[in-house]
């Protein structure tokens, strides 16, 4: 596979599994390689139509890379069908900034911690509410 620096949107989205996981080991594990806001906000925009391989990276990728942007969709993830998606929108949350802790997407989280199968193991993420630094979302 050819291993470019830089990030291709139409190849994250044309890969599967195992190629996927060895096209976004980088980018995953190297914050300095950039991805452009607009590759940012068309993962935001495909969240919901991604098989549960594109859905980890792009949460984990989106959720480090721009925090304010991905924090109010991770919630609903806590949810989701496959156990690796909710543990990667958990470890997003986890690592979210103080900056973009607000009422509002800790009232997300623990509405989804309810329906969340791993949600009493997930209990650390109860300790958001300590960090809140904005009421407004």
């Amino acid at each position: 596979m050819n291993q470019t620096s830089e990030f291709q949107y139409d190849q994250f989205a044309s890969l599967e599994r195992s190629d996927l996981s060895a096209y976004m080991e980088r980018f995953a594990n190297d914050p300095t390689i950039p991805l452009t806001p607009d590759d940012l906000q068309r993962m935001l925009s495909e969240l919901p139509n991604y098989d549960e391989y594109h859905l980890v990276y792009a949460l984990e990728v989106g959720g480090d890379r721009s925090p304010d942007t991905f924090a109010p969709s991770v919630p609903a993830y806590l949810t989701h069908g496959e156990m690796s998606v909710r543990l990667a929108a958990a470890n997003v949350l986890e690592r979210l900034p103080d900056a973009v802790i607000t009422r509002s997407l800790v009232d997300s989280v623990l509405e989804a911690l309810l329906k969340c199968p791993e949600g009493e193991s997930l209990k650390s993420l109860r300790k958001l509410e300590t960090r809140i630094t904005r009421e407004a979302s």
